[in-house]
This record gives C-alpha cells, sequence and structure tokens, in this order.
C-alpha cells in the first residue's frame, strides 16, 4: 500500500468516525430527551459538561444509563470502546491496518443499526 492509499483510507476513517460520533451524541440526546423530558438536560450533565463529552465518555453513557439506553447491551458497548484506540489513531494522523478499518466499518454498521441513521438528526445544533 502506498502513501496515496493510505491517506484515502485514513479519510475514509475519519468520514465514518465523524458519522458515528456524531449520531451516537444526537442518539443519547434524543434518549434523554424522551426518558426524562424537559429536564433531561440536567441528568445528562450530572457527569460533567456533556457538550465537552470525550469519545469513551459517550459510550459511558450506555453503561450508565441502562434503563434510558436499553437496546444497547453489553457486546456493543465492550465493541465501540475497543474503537476508540482506531480513533485515536485515525485523529492522530497515525495509520491504521486494513483489519482495523474493517473493524470500524463494522462499528459503523453496528451503529447505524442501532441508531437508524436514517432517523437520526445528522447536524442540529
Amino acid at each position: 500500500m502506498d502513501w496515496k492509499d493510505d491517506k484515502e483510507l485514513m479519510v475514509l476513517g475519519y468520514a465514518l468516525l465523524y458519522d458515528i460520533e456524531i449520531n451516537i451524541v444526537h442518539h443519547i440526546v434524543d434518549c434523554f430527551q424522551d426518558y426524562y423530558g424537559g429536564s433531561w438536560r440536567r441528568y445528562i450533565d450530572q457527569e460533567g459538561n456533556f457538550d465537552k463529552a470525550t469519545y469513551v465518555g459517550l459510550i459511558r453513557y450506555f453503561v450508565k444509563y441502562p434503563r434510558v439506553f436499553p437496546h444497547i447491551d453489553t457486546h456493543t458497548n465492550k465493541k465501540l470502546y475497543k474503537l476508540k484506540d482506531i480513533r485515536n489513531a485515525i485523529c492522530h494522523m497515525k495509520p491504521i491496518t486494513d483489519k482495523e478499518f474493517q473493524f470500524l466499518v463494522e462499528c459503523y454498521e453496528l451503529i447505524k443499526e442501532i441508531i437508524s441513521f436514517e432517523n437520526a438528526c445528522l447536524i442540529r445544533y
């Protein structure tokens, strides 16, 4: 694989990560609004400032609030948590392997299935 192939893989990887993260954020907000109603922000900010949450911080909401996210099981949480190392590599411009890229695609498909990208608001705020 030459540098051009690496670059294309990294750009595509970053695009997949962006879709995963932005849709996780919107899914968390939607689920908190559905569960807690108008006071949802008070609950979500108990962990700190939600708007500044890291990727791992976002995934922790799924574990911390299983009643809000009953559709996200332990297997899914572990898979999303495992993605953090690949995410960090891409975000810090470190090349990833084809195997890591395939895992990223698996996680993208998993999130797409869980959240249903068609119904998620991509960028609301």
